[in-house]
């Protein structure tokens, strides 16, 4: 089992629950100043094991939180980080919205995989436990929960979501701006592909440039690639 840490918020990491990344340091870093947002009740969607949650509510979020991942493992491992700290969540194990029937939310936090299928294969963020079934060009579950989200937003509701452009993001953005009347980037870092991944697949990265699974930029003999995050209101009637 590993430890993540953010500022003073320590968490277990089980085996099966995926290890946080930037992505999820960036959505909090964008929440924790949205102090508004601090009564509303919060769904998060791939949680892992609990970090965005859990450290918005040491932040003084107030509202509940609902949290969910394919994985039950990392469900309870959720719920064993927030107990660690007397803090209550209700979680559920199943697929993006799926848990969450006729529920509707002020703030839905999508965490979900948005990276190419070649991309995560090579990457070391998932090893051999953890599913990556984003499609070939990383769109897949983004999109989904994009379109299915509206329904689970209460009047005045948000989405965020995060981008990589370890995948086709443009198609992500057009299917944002066809279902919700403003979509707006709110965070983002540049990366740089990891120099000794980057010379062993060389092969998948170039292939994944030229199909446009992935759009990223090649500077000073590296790859640099983006994670951005998008907030989304008002969802078109």
């Amino acid at each position: 089992m590993r430890t993540f840490e953010y500022e003073d918020t320590v968490v277990d990491v089980h085996e099966g629950s995926f290890f946080p990344t930037e992505t999820s340091k960036l959505i909090i870093s964008y929440l924790k100043d949205e102090k508004e947002l601090y009564g509303s009740s919060l769904l998060d969607l791939g949680c892992g094991c609990g970090i965005v949650g859990l450290v918005l509510k040491r932040l003084g979020f107030n509202g509940p939180i609902h949290a969910s991942d394919i994985s039950e493992s990392a469900v309870a491992n959720a719920l064993e980080n927030f107990k660690k700290y007397d803090f209550k969540m209700t979680g559920r194990a199943g697929s993006m919205l799926d848990p969450w029937k006729d529920m509707t939310f002020d703030l839905i936090v999508d965490d979900v995989s948005g990276i190419a299928e070649s991309i995560a294969k090579i990457s070391p963020w998932f090893g051999t436990s953890i599913s990556c079934d984003s499609g070939s060009d990383g769109t897949e579950l983004t999109t989904q929960i994009i379109r299915k989200s509206p329904k689970h937003l209460k009047d005045g509701g948000r989405l965020l979501f995060p981008v990589l452009t370890l995948s086709n993001y443009p198609k992500i953005i057009e299917v944002a701006e066809e279902v919700f009347e403003e979509v707006k980037l709110v965070n983002k870092q540049s990366f740089q592909f990891p120099l000794d991944l980057a010379a062993k697949h060389k092969d998948v990265l170039e292939k994944a440039i030229e199909t446009k699974d992935i759009i990223v930029d090649f500077k000073f003999g590296m790859y640099i690639w983006e994670t951005r995050i998008y907030e989304a209101i008002s969802p078109r009637k």
